[in-house]
């Protein structure tokens, strides 16, 4: 099961999905790379929501998270967007 912070990545925006497709990415994969993050937010954001780069390959790769509660009452990451910059 993917995990960042000890918290499952569950859930991943239908347009997060395509992005992820785009770059080759599975949830697994984005959960490691999260592991290997730092902050990069430039702007303000609602609360739960983090702005997460990773260098790879020369690129920097942003993942959008954003925390979440199911309606049964447990944690869980939904990615919202992800892509290269710069």
């Amino acid at each position: 099961m993917a995990v960042y912070r000890n918290i499952p990545v569950r859930a991943i925006t239908e347009s997060a999905s395509r992005e992820a497709e785009e770059v080759g990415l599975n949830l697994d994969d984005i959960a490691s790379l999260l592991a290997d993050s730092y902050d990069c937010g430039k702007g303000k954001r609602r609360k739960g929501i983090e702005e997460r780069c990773v260098r790879t390959g020369g690129r920097i790769l942003k993942i959008v998270t954003e925390l979440k509660t199911s309606k049964s009452g447990f944690d869980y990451w939904r990615i919202r967007q992800i892509g290269f910059v710069g």
